[in-house]
C-alpha cells in the first residue's frame, strides 16, 4: 500500500477551522470531524495561527503561549 498523500489547505481554510474550533460550545474534535480532519491537525494550525498573530501584533509568541498556559 502507498502512503496517503497530504492535502494542502489554504491559509484561509486553516484560519477558519481554528476560528470555528475556538467558538464557545464547540470542541476541536467536533470541528475536525465536520471537516474530515484529525483533531491534531487543527491543534497544529492553532499553534501556527496564534504564533503568527502574536508576532505581527507586536507580542512574543513564546511569552504569549506561556501566559495562556499559566492562565488555564
Amino acid at each position: 500500500m502507498g502512503r496517503k498523500r497530504n492535502q494542502a489547505y489554504s491559509e484561509e481554510f486553516r484560519k477558519e477551522a481554528v476560528k470555528r474550533s475556538e467558538q464557545p460550545g464547540v470542541t476541536q474534535a467536533e470541528v475536525a470531524k465536520e471537516l474530515g480532519l484529525s483533531s491534531q491537525k487543527i491543534a497544529n494550525w492553532k499553534v501556527s495561527v496564534n504564533s503568527f498573530s502574536h508576532f505581527f501584533l507586536g507580542g512574543s509568541p513564546v511569552l504569549g503561549h506561556a501566559t495562556e498556559w499559566m492562565a488555564s
